[in-house]
């Protein structure tokens, strides 16, 4: 749980979080530049439909960092997950159907 820094000693909602806003969090300033559809269409549902997302600004170390793609076989790597005593439990599936169903923005800090 994370408090607001204004004094209210209350924690943040959903309804505090937009795009295009800006947030501080531990006194660092959080810009709000965009999120996925499944948060715009839980705000939809809540009458609060969020804004066009915006472009983040470029960073040079950013850009410096990013890796070539490499190709992935799905196939084969499920084969050697098997294969060292590995692979996905059947337990595990409500926690996987249910992966990426979460309110999630996309953030920027100075």
């Amino acid at each position: 749980m994370v408090l607001k820094n204004d004094g209210s000693q209350s924690p943040f909602m959903p309804d505090d979080f937009a795009v295009g806003c800006d947030i501080s969090i531990y006194g660092r300033v959080v810009r709000i530049y965009d999120c996925d559809e499944y948060t715009r269409a839980f705000f939809e549902n809540q009458g609060r439909p969020q804004p066009a997302g915006q472009t983040p600004p470029k960073d040079n170390f950013a850009t410096g960092q990013v890796k070539p793609v490499q190709k992935r076989d799905n196939e084969m790597k499920e084969f050697l997950e098997k294969s060292l005593g590995g692979g996905k439990v059947a337990s595990q599936k409500q926690f996987l159907d249910n992966d990426r169903r979460v309110l999630r923005f996309f953030t920027l800090a100075d």
